[in-house]
């Protein structure tokens, strides 16, 4: 059961903390689209059904010794609060953007993750998914939500890419930033 309390702080940043600190560009149109908030309240159902039944099931072995000096535990738990701090750092930069006296609507970002990837905070956030589903010993849980994301994810980072690309021509591409996996892709 302790794997699924790793999750909190990912939980508690994303859907709390960041939302709430995002200040919203005057020219911004805002609104809200019911398809991608019912869309992320059935990923969160169906990830937290399957923590359940995961850790329900097989509980007890995640706090024995054995599992807890695993390599798949001890790495998985690098691997996701590398993940968690490095969203943390990630989004304080976008937040910074914002927060400047006189920003654009849209700047590129600078620093961090985001000196080597377009989209760092999807890629970062696939860091922190991946360890997930790594200290949950390789369950469906994590194997769920790890996909989901990336399914989500990649294509978006693509579309970033173009974007950028787009509306900062020679600016942006100079910086020969990857669509998502530094030095990768």
């Amino acid at each position: 059961m302790g794997a699924q309390v790793t999750d909190l702080p990912g939980n508690v940043d994303r859907g709390w903390y960041y939302p709430l600190t995002l200040r919203i560009h005057p020219e911004s149109k805002g609104g809200f689209s019911l398809f991608t908030a019912v869309g992320g309240w059935l990923v969160t159902i169906t990830h937290g059904y399957l923590n359940a039944k995961w850790f329900g099931k097989h509980g007890k072995r995640f706090t024995s010794t054995d599992y807890l000096k695993s390599w798949r535990f001890i790495l998985g738990v690098i691997v996701y609060y590398t993940g968690f701090f490095l969203i943390v750092q990630q989004d304080g930069i976008m937040r910074g953007i914002r927060d400047k006296p006189g920003a654009r609507r849209y700047e590129i970002p600078y620093g961090g993750v985001w000196e080597y990837s377009t989209s760092a905070n999807y890629f970062v956030e696939l860091i922190a998914w991946f360890g997930f589903w790594m200290l949950s010993d390789f369950g469906p849980n994590g194997a769920f939500i790890f996909f989901v994301s990336a399914f989500n994810l990649v294509p978006r980072a693509v579309s970033n890419y173009n974007w950028y690309t787009k509306q900062f021509g020679d600016e942006f591409t100079s910086l020969n930033r990857a669509i998502l996996v530094p030095g990768v892709w």
